[in-house]
């Protein structure tokens, strides 16, 4: 992927990201899903902050903003947030049936962006 801003996928103290998990089952189970998921993911590195809905939904839950797309029917959320004036740091991503967003989801966004803030 490549333009003016970056995304990058957080990763816990361990090591392990749950958003690159995620990804490879994607990619492993349904190549045209995944290749969904990478083109939104790309559209953020091409746009960032000019990025609009209803592909983006800014500062959804405090610091973290969603990235969202329907395709078939899947609704494609990706959680992140800003670091700094060109990162953004993606840390879950989901597919859900209806328009509901996972709150266990969203907690461990929240969580992972607190603890990246504490460093």
């Amino acid at each position: 992927m490549s333009g003016p801003y970056r995304v990058e996928f957080y990763r816990d103290e361990r090591g392990q990201s749950l958003i690159e998990e995620w990804l490879w089952r994607l990619e492993r189970d349904d190549a045209r899903l995944w290749a969904q998921v990478m083109w939104l993911l790309k559209l953020l590195e091409q746009q960032g902050e000019d990025l609009r809905a209803p592909y983006v939904k800014w500062n959804f839950h405090g610091p973290i903003s969603e990235l969202r797309k329907r395709y078939r029917h899947h609704y494609i959320r990706i959680y992140f947030w800003r670091k700094g004036e060109a990162i953004f740091v993606a840390a879950a991503g989901e597919l859900k049936k209806s328009k509901e967003s996972d709150d266990a989801l969203l907690s461990y966004a929240l969580g992972a962006y607190r603890k990246e803030a504490e460093e």
